[in-house]
């Protein structure tokens, strides 16, 4: 194989996980934010229920507009 021919499976491969990986990033810090709201604002109870549920935490996401 030369240096101008690749794997396009693999490449399409490598760009979908970094995607992923982007996206798990994205999804780590807007959950992080909403965590610091719910707690300044005293509603730590929340945490742990959008811990598990992912329709309230879609719908804080979009009340904080996080």
């Amino acid at each position: 194989m030369s240096i101008f021919e690749y794997d396009e499976k693999e490449v399409i491969d490598y760009i979908r996980e970094e995607e992923r990986a982007i996206g798990r990033e994205e999804e780590a810090q807007k959950y992080g934010r909403l965590i610091l709201r719910l707690t300044e604002e005293g509603k730590s109870s929340l945490v742990v229920k959008i811990a598990t549920d992912d329709a309230l935490r879609e719908r804080l996401y979009e009340e904080y507009q996080l």
